[in-house]
């Protein structure tokens, strides 16, 4: 009877390691549904906890979870632990992760974003906004994403991102 229980436990072990769905292969190492279900739980929070039940959802994680990693080792081969020092004097509750890619973040998208009146100007005639405030808040947005966006891109390069699902 104990034997049975024993290979019991071991085959359910060892299929939900050898079977776990494989959602994304970084680098070589692979992505799981229990990986993401540990990116939810530790770092994206529970308002994703709903992306885990589609395969568009989990492969959006995937996504999420591999930029992180590429911001992350990014900002800790450019920035000094003492940089990250000085930032949780402000931010005590963050941990140093958080602090390492709010720091990249601030320096390498938001420093980049400049509007000058005349672009502010056309891009309130151009989207028929009459709102100053409004139209900066929109157009930071926009710059924002597209500085992400070129940011996340020159990291990929040289990688091996493959989604399977």
């Amino acid at each position: 009877m104990r034997k049975k229980v024993v290979l019991i436990f071991m085959f359910i072990f060892i299929s939900t390691v050898v079977f776990a769905n494989v959602v994304a292969v970084f680098d070589g190492k692979k992505i799981t549904d229990a990986d993401l279900k540990n990116y939810v739980n530790n770092v994206a929070g529970k308002k994703y906890d709903n992306y885990l039940k589609s395969k568009d959802g989990r492969r959006k994680l995937a996504e999420f979870y591999i930029e992180r990693e590429l911001l992350l080792s990014y900002a800790k081969s450019i920035y000094k632990e003492k940089d990250i020092n000085k930032l949780k004097h402000s931010h005590p509750n963050l941990d140093n992760d958080t602090l390492y890619l709010l720091h990249l973040i601030d320096d390498k998208v938001n420093g980049k974003i400049k509007v000058d009146e005349k672009e502010l100007e056309s891009f309130m005639k151009s989207n028929g906004i009459t709102n100053k405030n409004e139209a900066f808040a929109k157009l930071l947005s926009i710059k924002r994403k597209i500085y992400y966006e070129e940011l996340i891109q020159r990291l990929k390069k040289g990688h091996n991102i493959e989604f399977l699902e």
